[in-house]
């Protein structure tokens, strides 16, 4: 899961769903994007860092929990 991801969606009070329609995929895509059952392509990382979190680095908004447990 993208913890970092849905940490700062849930700060900045945004849903899933916003972000969904400002990159052009569906709130079920961006929920499997978001729990790693799919991935994102790398326009889909630049537009949501670019629109949403341009303060925020982005290898800490993608990093994988799987990452911090191996």
């Amino acid at each position: 899961m993208l913890l970092n991801l849905k940490t700062e969606i849930a700060r900045r009070k945004l849903s899933c769903r916003k972000i969904a329609r400002g990159v052009g995929i569906s709130k079920e895509a961006m929920s499997h994007k978001v729990t790693e059952k799919s991935q994102f392509t790398r326009s889909e990382m630049y537009a949501i860092h670019d629109m949403f979190f341009p303060d925020t680095d982005m290898k800490y908004l993608f990093a994988s929990d799987k990452e911090a447990r191996e």
